[in-house]
């Protein structure tokens, strides 16, 4: 899964190479016939080794997530630009999807690790062109720097476990889950990942560098807080790394959020370095969604036409949430989000029927999909609640008993010395929007409310909390005001 992005015209293919000239090291690859988890054990943080500094040292061991994009290319030049050693700079790169393994139709067999493969395969893996050209090409990106081969990190069945199945659930259930944010909290900041990390770095201290736009701050206590990309204009996403554990931040860099790069400055750092057109090409949506062919991955009819694969066909009403009149059928709650147009063939010719019609809400209990005409107060909510257990805290143990103590808190009337900070908050991928109130209940739930209505927040999307420019934490939202 790629999260960074790459040059737009099409870079040279890669040398080629053999497989055995890259490192590979399998994490919990799994074996036929494993039953499903729908939620996979709670895999504990190493604590054995010595605390991280809060600046790497030159001496320590610096792993890099390579992607093959732009973002992490620059990262590990500004690394080497910096001081580090190459030797000390030990990149890797995490395949969590292998791409051939899409079923081809809606009847799917599944089989290991109760991942669906067409039914006329075996249990033999195909080949993975997709997944070997990114990996050729990150082998590529490193000799070019002069860095090591790199490590082969399969994740596939923590992906799975962790990020894909919780996915399905939600959608099965009506909400419209953010599987990019639960992906960083479980796989590419997961436990399981830095435990073999800490296993190879043998001892010595190490760090994992990233290529994500956002900062670190330590504090005096060793506590990290996550702190907003600061390029005026530029790429933030400190929103996807909301719900990240505090012991992995503790040992995470963001180079370029650190340098204060923008997106353009990061491509033409690239540029300047020679290392532009090697890099691989620009992703976008979710890593598990095929393009070719399907108009792109992510959204629209594609990403549909992929969860018809996976989920089993469970149809109902289309009603107008006003009257409840029957206006069509619907194959599934999955089929539809909330604040999207209705796609109804309705006779204009009639008043009532007139202009447009939107998706306005979901009744899980009927399976019924709601609508409206026009922008439809019900699209328009005041604020979200997360249930107790869905939220994760940013930082350390001493704030989260601050706020728990206070009961939240209200407006820009908070801060580490009583000044006062606007609390914002996000509930998608985009800008950010003034908190009114940040409430923290005894059962550990919050209750977020805006300053002004925002459109279409829906249940299972991830909301996030900023005091300042600093991210406090996030969560699952299980509700809308």
């Amino acid at each position: 899964m790629r999260g960074d992005d790459a040059a737009s015209s099409p870079p040279p293919p890669p040398p080629t190479l053999h497989t055995a000239q890259l490192w590979s090291v399998r994490v919990h690859r799994p074996a036929p016939g494993s039953e499903r988890q729908k939620y996979p054990p709670c895999h504990p943080f190493p604590r054995h080794a010595p605390p991280p500094s809060p600046r790497p040292l030159l001496t320590g061991t610096v792993f890099i997530a390579m992607s093959s994009g732009v973002d992490s290319t620059v990262t590990a030049h500004l690394l080497l630009q910096s001081g580090h050693p190459p030797s000390n700079l030990i990149p890797f790169h995490i395949t969590s999807w292998s791409p051939p393994q899409h079923p081809p139709s809606p009847v799917a067999r599944r089989v290991a690790y109760n991942k669906p493969l067409p039914a006329h395969l075996s249990t033999t893996v195909p080949p993975q062109p997709c997944t070997d050209a990114d990996l050729l090409r990150v082998q590529h990106l490193c000799t070019k720097l002069s860095l090591p081969p790199p490590l082969h990190l399969r994740l596939e069945r923590d992906y799975w476990h962790a990020v894909f199945t919780p996915m399905l659930d939600a959608y099965a259930a009506g909400a419209t889950p953010n599987p990019d944010v639960r992906c960083n909290r479980h796989v590419k900041f997961g436990a399981a990942l830095f435990s073999r990390l800490e296993a190879l770095a043998g001892g010595a201290r190490w760090w994992v560098a990233t290529g994500h736009y956002a900062r670190v701050a330590h504090t005096r206590t060793g506590e990290a807080h996550l702190l907003r990309s600061p390029a005026a204009g530029g790429k933030d996403q400190s929103y996807f790394l909301s719900t990240v554990p505090q012991a992995a931040l503790q040992r995470v860099l963001f180079p370029l959020g650190a340098a204060r790069l923008s997106k353009p400055e990061v491509r033409a750092t690239a540029e300047a370095a020679g290392l532009l057109q090697a890099v691989g090409e620009e992703s976008f949506g979710l890593c598990f969604v095929p393009s070719a062919g399907t108009g792109g991955g992510g959204g629209g009819g594609s990403f549909r036409e992929f969860l018809e694969d996976y989920l089993e066909p469970n149809p109902g009403e289309i009603v107008v949430a006003e009257t409840g009149e029957v206006v069509g059928r619907h194959s599934g709650l999955w089929s539809a989000t909330v604040g999207e147009k209705a796609g109804l063939q309705l006779p204009q010719g009639e008043e009532r029927w007139a202009g447009r019609w939107y998706v306005v809400g979901k009744d899980v209990g009927k399976n019924r999909i709601l609508v409206g005409r026009g922008e439809d107060g019900r699209i328009w909510n005041a604020g979200v609640e997360v249930a107790a257990g869905e939220w994760w805290w940013v930082a350390g143990e001493g704030e989260v008993a601050r706020a728990v103590e206070k009961g939240g808190w209200v407006g820009a009337q908070v801060g580490a010395e009583g000044e006062g900070e606007q609390i914002w908050a996000a509930y998608r991928h985009g800008p950010p929007t003034r908190v009114k109130t940040f409430r923290v209940n005894g059962d550990g739930s919050v209750r977020i409310e805006f300053v002004e209505r925002q459109r279409a927040v829906v249940a299972g999307q991830a909301a996030a909390v900023w005091v300042g420019e600093r991210c406090v934490g996030g969560g699952v939202i299980g509700g809308v005001i």
